[in-house]
C-alpha cells in the first residue's frame, strides 16, 4: 500500500505539502488566497486524508459534500507522479468507495492542465462540467468495479465460485470491502446492479448482517471476517462453515 489514512498528528505535513510550488499552482482548495491551513477542518472532522508514502509523495483530501459524494484534491509531488498516480488513484477508490462507503467521487481539474485532465480520463472519471478556469469530473460507483482490476482478489472465496468471469469477482470484492466496512446494503445494491446487466446470480439480504448468493450465505456481523456457510448438502455434514 502507497497510502495510509491522515490524522490530525499529519497536519504540519499535508501544510506542507498544500504549499508546495509544484501542488499550489494547481490547487482548487484555496489558491490564490495565501497559505493553505487544513488544520481547522481536519480537527473538526470534516475531511478525510490519505498520506502517500507517509507524506513523502505528497497527500490526498477528501471532502464529503453529503453522505452521498465526496470531492478529491490529488496533492501528489512530482516524484510519485506517472507510474505511481494509478496505484494511488486506485487506493483512494477502496478507500473512498469501500471503507468511507461514499457512492460518488467529484474532482476539479484546471482546463490548462492537460495531464491531470487526460489521467481524468483515464481513471475513469466523466466531464459533468466545462468551465474557462476549471474542468469538473465525477466517478460513480459503478464504474469502481471496472477501474480496479485486482478488486477480486478481496472478496469472499466462497462467493466467486458462482461464476468464473472476472468481472464478477470485482464486484464480489467490492461488495465484500463494503461489509466489511458496514455498508453491506449498498454493497449489495452495487452488486445487484451489475449483476442484472450481466446475468449473474442475484445477491439478498437474508438477516441484519448476512446475504445470499448462489448456495452460499456469507454472514458480515464480525467485521473483516466474514462467515460462510453452503445450502448444498454433502455427504459427510449438511452444514459447512469456512472462514
Amino acid at each position: 500500500m502507497l497510502t495510509r489514512p491522515a490524522g490530525i498528528e499529519d497536519i504540519q505535513i499535508i501544510n506542507r505539502i498544500l504549499n508546495h510550488p509544484s501542488v499550489y499552482l494547481n490547487a482548487t482548495l484555496g489558491r490564490d488566497v495565501g497559505a493553505l491551513d487544513i488544520g481547522p477542518q481536519m480537527r473538526a472532522e470534516n475531511l478525510f486524508g490519505l498520506m502517500i508514502d507517509g507524506g513523502n509523495g505528497g497527500c490526498i483530501i477528501l471532502d464529503p459534500y453529503d453522505e452521498t459524494q465526496m470531492e478529491v484534491h490529488s496533492c501528489i509531488l512530482p516524484d510519485f507522479r506517472g507510474r505511481e498516480a494509478e496505484k494511488i488513484a486506485i487506493e483512494v477508490m477502496r478507500f473512498a468507495f469501500g471503507t468511507l462507503g461514499t457512492r460518488k467521487l467529484l474532482t476539479m481539474v484546471r482546463a490548462d492542465n492537460k495531464p491531470a485532465d487526460l489521467f481524468a480520463r483515464q481513471m475513469g472519471f466523466v466531464r459533468i462540467s466545462d468551465g474557462d478556469e476549471f474542468r469538473g469530473y465525477e466517478l460513480s460507483e459503478y464504474r469502481w468495479p471496472c477501474q480496479d482490476k485486482e478488486l477480486g482478489a478481496l472478496a469472499v472465496p466462497e462467493m466467486v465460485t458462482c461464476c468464473p468471469d472476472p468481472h464478477f469477482a470485482r464486484i464480489c470484492g467490492a461488495m465484500t470491502l463494503r461489509a466489511n466496512s458496514g455498508f453491506m446494503g449498498t454493497g449489495v445494491a452495487l452488486y445487484n446492479s451489475h449483476a442484472r446487466l450481466h446475468g449473474y446470480p442475484r445477491m439478498f439480504v437474508v438477516g441484519m448482517d448476512s446475504i445470499l448468493v448462489g448456495d452460499w450465505v456469507v454472514h458480515f456481523a464480525e467485521r473483516g471476517n466474514p462467515k460462510v456457510e453452503t445450502l448444498t448438502w454433502q455427504p459427510d455434514q449438511q452444514l459447512q462453515a469456512s472462514q
